[in-house]
């Protein structure tokens, strides 16, 4: 009737920029006594981004997401937007934020540290590479299996959410616990440009 087709292309017309579906990860507890918890959520806000669950949750995915891409990005279209410009990722790191009291808004990075300051429910992640073809059950399902290997790794370790902190934001060729020596995993940068 419009002379409209309808499509579900991640990226149907060149120069412009693709259709995201990014998806949001976050974590809670309903605790006996009613009350609901963010288990992604830092004891102390002010000091620390996250919790160790929160921060072992964020290293599964970044550590694993060569085996959850193939859930996320399904089909070659959905490369496409996958350039500078369109913000969409090309790198698997994360942004966390300059510090503490400043959420990050760094849109180039794979998977992003969400936060509201005013409502500790709200912390959670912003994973950016899935796009409209993307199976949103495979992808939270595919998501949450490499973060329960993170929240593992980190809760074994019995780390703090400062030395897990310095873990994800360590640089190629640091040895680290769990994430791999060659690879940098954080970047308060675009990472379009840097």
């Amino acid at each position: 009737k419009h002379k409209l087709e309808v499509t579900f292309y991640a990226k149907p017309i060149m120069g412009a920029a693709g259709n995201g579906e990014h998806t949001h990860l976050g974590m809670t507890a309903k605790l006996k006594n009613g009350k609901t918890v963010n288990l992604f959520e830092a004891a102390d806000r002010g000091s620390d981004f996250m919790s160790p669950v929160g921060f072992g949750a964020l290293m599964g995915i970044l550590k694993n997401y060569e085996i959850v891409n193939p859930f996320v990005s399904a089909t070659n279209d959905s490369f496409n937007r996958m350039k500078p410009d369109f913000e969409a990722p090309v790198c698997t790191v994360t942004s966390l934020g300059m510090d503490c009291n400043t959420p990050s808004r760094n849109r180039t990075v794979l998977i992003g540290l969400i936060r509201d300051l005013d409502n500790p429910l709200a912390t959670r992640f912003e994973l950016r590479s899935p796009n409209p073809h993307s199976n949103t059950y495979m992808v939270i399902s595919a998501g949450y299996a490499a973060m329960i290997d993170g929240i593992r790794a980190a809760l074994e370790a019995e780390k703090t959410p400062k030395e897990l902190e310095l873990s994800i934001s360590k640089k190629a060729g640091e040895e680290d616990f769990y994430l791999l020596k060659d690879r940098e995993y954080r970047s308060e940068e675009n990472v379009f440009d840097y």
